[in-house]
């Protein structure tokens, strides 16, 4: 029975990093298989934590953890999945996988578009706003961090609503204090790439150039405009892969 679990295991893990490669080519382009397995290793058992065991409800979760962000169970401003997963309401598990597929699809619909048009704007500001934007912002973070967000994606804001971005406000402050970036610019640097990428895009497998910035030592200056310059970088790139198809 060991054997067959570790059988079943491998031939699962094979099958997700194909799947995930398949469909989505752009957000694992360049990113070493050894990130890929973990995402998928650590994101079936986080599934399984949540009651899902079942093939199908496992690559969802996986699906979903590349499209929102590999914690994305845990967002503040997706706070709306946290509740779903834990009002299981005696459900079985596809009945739950099912919900949870037809609230997830809705949002993406609402607040992406079908072909992300929606985000497309955002993405184009943050690739050309310059330092003395985030300067700006984090000079009266409180007052203007939320407005900031509002004209990056308004849907997006829309939907979260105002204690879920006062919730993520926090969350990116107390994450620039922990890497020591500098103020004023770090926090609201921090609070976008939380708010492009998902809350835990400091640990995500998908974009290990984030870490890679914060780690590569250096003073905290010379952190920040690294980690400012690789942040556009990327969103140049997606951009681009966007206009492609």
């Amino acid at each position: 029975m060991e054997a067959f679990r570790a059988s079943a295991h491998v031939s699962f893990e094979a099958e997700a990093l194909e799947h995930i490669r398949q469909v989505y080519p752009a957000a694992v382009k360049g990113v070493e298989e050894a990130r890929l397995k973990q995402l998928i290793s650590k994101g079936a058992e986080r599934a399984g934590n949540h009651g899902f065991k079942a093939r199908g409800p496992v690559r969802m979760f996986l699906d979903f953890l590349v499209i929102l962000g590999h914690e994305f169970d845990h967002d503040p401003v997706l706070f709306w999945v946290s509740d779903i997963l834990k009002d299981r309401e005696d459900l079985d598990e596809m009945a739950q996988a099912a919900r949870l597929h037809l609230h997830v699809t809705t949002y993406l619909d609402l607040v992406y578009g079908p072909k992300g048009e929606h985000v497309a704007k955002g993405l184009e500001h943050l690739a050309k706003a310059p330092t003395e934007e985030l300067t700006a912002v984090g000079r009266s973070f409180e007052t203007s961090a939320i407005p900031w967000l509002q004209a990056l994606h308004p849907r997006k804001c829309a939907y979260a609503g105002a204690a879920a971005l006062t919730n993520l406000m926090q969350t990116a402050q107390q994450a620039s204090a922990r890497c020591g970036l500098p103020t004023p610019e770090g926090p609201p640097l921090m609070l976008g790439l939380m708010f492009a990428f998902g809350a835990g895009v400091l640990t995500d497998p998908l974009f290990p150039w984030v870490a890679g910035s914060l780690e590569a030592g250096g003073e905290a200056q010379m952190r920040l405009e690294r980690l400012t310059v690789r942040t556009q970088t990327y969103m140049r790139q997606a951009l681009e892969n966007r206009s492609k198809g």
